[in-house]
């Protein structure tokens, strides 16, 4: 399964080439500074797009595997956020008493691991913030080793932050586009290509792990 969000995330790489070859042909033509601005900013949005298409897939496959799994036979890390889960958004003011109330329901009931799309109707993983330091955060989330990134990962950070102003209204796409090289973007697209990969390969392992 973890192969099949590898494909689906490098099958929409495909459109990100296909757009970057077209800047890079736009490059060499006169008067196209601005389309090419603008393609550079929109490629940005894409890449980010891309990144949270890769962690939902990989989060979705997580929750799958795990739901099989009763609480009592859970880690303490994955009790801790099936715990978090329990008490969702209720806002009682005794956090502590919260707590204990839902670990002996879920312990007397040995309730099962939620799916993903059950899990987020109660409680937030991630919202337009991932970057290598939210990877991270993440996988010790639900008890995994930390991650260990195959080269820098400055870049996804920078493609996070073009992104969320861009969403946000600080930046119009010609902004955001500015100043970027033909290189430069080349270089960012395979470098997310790698961050992601490494993401999805962590997880695989702690599948394997897990489950097997």
């Amino acid at each position: 399964m973890m192969e099949i969000i590898r494909s689906d995330m490098e099958e929409r790489e495909t459109s990100l080439h296909i757009l970057m070859d077209h800047i890079i042909k736009l490059t060499s033509q006169k008067k196209t500074i601005n389309i090419i601005v603008i393609l550079k900013a929109s490629l940005y949005v894409a890449l980010y797009n891309n990144v949270e298409a890769t962690v939902y897939a990989v989060l979705e496959k997580v929750h799958c595997e795990l739901s099989n799994i009763g609480f009592n036979d859970l880690s303490p890390a994955l009790k801790s956020l099936m715990i978090s889960y329990g008490i969702g958004k209720n806002n009682m003011q005794d956090k502590a008493k919260a707590k204990r109330i839902v670990k002996e329901r879920f312990e007397n009931e040995n309730t099962k691991f939620p799916q993903l799309s059950e899990f987020l109707k109660r409680k937030s993983i991630f919202s337009g913030n991932l970057d290598a330091r939210k990877l991270r955060v993440i996988c010790k989330l639900y008890g995994m080793d930390d991650i260990n990134f195959s080269q820098k990962t400055d870049r996804i950070l920078i493609v996070k932050n073009k992104r969320n102003k861009i969403s946000h209204g600080e930046l119009s796409l010609l902004d955001a586009g500015k100043g970027i090289s033909n290189n430069e973007m080349k270089n960012t697209i395979k470098d997310i290509h790698n961050t992601m990969t490494d993401f999805v390969s962590h997880c695989k392992k702690f599948l394997e792990i897990k489950i097997h």
